[in-house]
């Protein structure tokens, strides 16, 4: 384990021990409370935590992640009902930016016993749209869901485009905790008098961050209540327990007899934002994160590999809306973030170029769907046209990205895949497994690519391994949103 993240998880470790004692209705609030969201904004402070000396601020040095697993666990069981209740409630969708169920996979789900829990802010939410004067119904991620509270419109069949599910916004149920949050935000003041001579308690910064997360999570713990309380619910879905609203609600139904179950929103190509794990099932891609969590003795059966509804996609035929122009050539696909290691990439293009490489090469810009500034360097680089990634993968030859979720979408799609692996500090070695086709260096890749369009041998060695990888990394052979479904039904039945 590095040195960064040795001090990474101690630093966590006494957060929780330091703040334990701060406690609302029973809830002790630095579990709640993600660390994380100000850790990891702090550049300077991310620079301290990878030096050998840091260890000096820390109380408790603690050997990795496993030890902070375990407070966790045993916080989590301290709110748990046993045995879970099982009953004919509804199944709660968790909606935010990380859950990406696509309007297909929101179809897979009966409207009778289902509804979605909008966890995003008033200003995130579109407004509704009236359709009728007896319906109010919003777009929520690409289809139609019923607003709670309106007469459902009756759908004439069950698809993708016109599905009714009531959308419940959580802060409908916001109540005035302002005396409460007071009470507990003095306490945790006078604790940084106490810790005034703390690296980071001391700091200003770190001081507003904690209060003002604490009245937010005050604030979460009665909106979940109340949406516990108006409706019977039998299961929650959950993008992830990474963030407070999502990690309050899976520790809230918990306590209520509720089964959580935690889909994976990308690769863990960093454990910081899978560790600690909070929910009663987390459903993982595959061995990859069986083996993490196994690492981290969370409890029997807590961990299912379920794949991910979005990639199911991945084996079906796409209808290509928009076809790219490639003519006679081979192409590849550059999937990239922004103006981020731009350097690195211009020298693999750059190489791709000097080998005579005759390819056309298309560059996915992301977040952006701007054509990336690249693709005015080189006459033979050329923007995706605002196409999605599903609607390229059967355009191109092969796929060259850093360590994202593309990389394994690809190779689901039957794509060969190069990983240019950036050098950071948290790195979790998902990609390993791929081999000699994760490259650091630039010029290498460029090589490795030439070789793989010139060479036979080299193209069956990679593909073997890409098949190998995938048999590791993503086993699931049925349905992911089937397997998901009989999980719920588990919980519930």
């Amino acid at each position: 384990m590095s040195t960064f993240l040795k001090n990474y998880w101690s630093l966590y470790y006494d957060f929780i021990k330091d703040f334990e004692s701060l406690k609302y209705n029973g809830y002790s609030l630095p579990y709640l409370c993600h660390l994380p969201r100000y850790v990891l904004h702090q550049n300077r402070l991310l620079n301290e935590l990878e030096g050998a000396d840091y260890s000096k601020n820390i109380k408790r040095n603690i050997n990795g992640p496993k030890e902070l697993q375990a407070l966790f666990n045993q916080f989590v069981q301290s709110h748990e009902k046993k045995p879970l209740t099982k009953n004919q409630g509804k199944t709660v969708i968790n909606m935010d930016k990380l859950l990406r169920f696509s309007p297909e996979t929101l179809s897979k789900f009966d409207p009778a016993k289902t509804v979605i829990l909008s966890t995003m802010s008033k200003k995130k939410r579109k407004k509704p749209k009236i359709v009728s004067n007896k319906a109010t119904v919003e777009p929520l991620n690409g289809v139609i869901v019923n607003q709670a509270g309106g007469k459902k419109p009756k759908p004439t069949q069950k698809t993708a485009s016109n599905i009714l599910l009531p959308v419940y916004p959580l802060d409908k149920y916001t109540s005035d905790v302002k005396k409460q949050v007071k009470i507990i935000q003095q306490q945790a003041t006078k604790m940084f008098v106490k810790y005034n001579d703390h690296h980071i308690y001391k700091d200003q910064n770190f001081q507003i961050w904690f209060l003002q997360a604490i009245s937010d999570v005050i604030s979460c713990i009665e909106m979940v209540k109340k949406f516990l309380q108006e409706v019977k619910v039998a299961c929650i879905i959950v993008p992830s327990t990474h963030n407070y609203k999502s990690r309050i609600l899976a520790v809230v139904a918990s306590e209520a007899g509720i089964p959580t179950i935690c889909m994976q929103h990308g690769i863990v190509s960093s454990e910081l934002g899978y560790i600690p794990k909070i929910a009663t099932v987390d459903a993982v891609y595959g061995n990859f994160e069986k083996d993490m969590f196994k690492k981290m003795d969370v409890p029997k059966n807590s961990v299912e590999i379920i794949g991910h509804p979005r990639f199911d996609q991945a084996f079906k035929k796409v209808s290509i809306k928009t076809k790219l122009d490639t003519g006679k050539k081979k192409s590849i696909l550059i999937a990239l973030r922004g103006a981020q290691d731009d350097k690195l990439w211009r020298q693999f293009i750059t190489t791709i170029a000097n080998n005579k490489l005759d390819l056309n090469v298309f560059i996915k810009n992301y977040p952006s769907k701007e054509p990336h500034p690249l693709t005015k360097e080189f006459p033979f680089v050329h923007s995706t046209k605002k196409l999605e990634i599903y609607e390229l993968f059967p355009q191109v030859d092969a796929v060259i990205t850093y360590s994202s979720t593309v990389g394994i979408e690809a190779m689901l799609a039957g794509k060969q895949v190069f990983i240019l692996l950036e050098d950071f500090r948290d790195y979790s070695g998902y990609y390993d497994k791929l081999g000699n086709l994760v490259v650091k260096n630039p010029i290498e890749l460029g090589n490795l690519v030439t070789d793989y369009f010139n060479n036979t041998e080299t193209r069956r060695l990679a593909e073997n391994q890409r098949k190998k990888f995938l048999d590791y990394i993503y086993p699931v052979q049925t349905s992911s949103i089937d397997r998901l479904n009989n999980l719920i039904n588990r919980l519930t039945k």
